[in-house]
């Protein structure tokens, strides 16, 4: 029983020893490396006259655009080269009738919409003694009749008079 005890340190060991001396031989069969001086000269970079890459600008040549671009905003839409603005485009030869701003006598604020497409209605208050009003697209508001709710406006028609009132105005 005695000499078992000792048996899985003594099994590690031999192992470790016997790994070591496959690396000692291993590191005896390396190639010897070349001296410092004898290294050769290396050799001499030419540019190729036909590259198929995008030619470098050379280094001056950024001194000329970079006051233009910092004259430029960085985060707008139209951040464009001063020579590429785009032609004006054209207005539509038939256009539609422009709703008026809300009218001067029309006492209504447009406070919230809720809902979405056709279940959209606004809360409006007018001042004219009706208070807040809950509306949809039908109703009736100051003799004005409610003709679509967009998502922060309120169009009316009384008539021939059309009307938008904005969210916040």
């Amino acid at each position: 029983m005695g000499p078992l005890i000792f048996w899985p340190p003594l099994g590690h060991l031999g192992i470790l020893l016997a790994v070591g001396a496959v690396c000692l031989l291993r590191l005896s069969d390396l190639p010897q490396l070349p001296d410092a001086g004898d290294a050769p000269a290396p050799a001499p970079v030419t540019a190729m006259a036909e590259s198929t890459l995008f030619p470098l600008p050379e280094v001056g040549a950024y001194d000329d655009i970079l006051p233009a671009m910092d004259a430029r905003p960085l985060f707008l839409a139209g951040r464009r080269p001063a020579g590429a603005a785009a032609a004006p485009v054209q207005a539509a030869a038939s256009k539609a009738p422009e709703r008026e701003a809300a009218p001067s006598d029309l006492d209504l604020r447009l406070m919230a919409v809720i809902g979405q497409g056709a279940d959209r209605r606004a809360l409006v208050i007018a001042t004219g003694g009706e208070g807040e009003l809950w509306v949809q697209t039908g109703d009736d508001v100051a003799g004005w009749q409610v003709t679509a709710i967009g998502p922060r406006t309120l169009d009316l028609q009384l008539g021939d008079r059309s009307a938008t009132v904005d969210m916040f105005h």
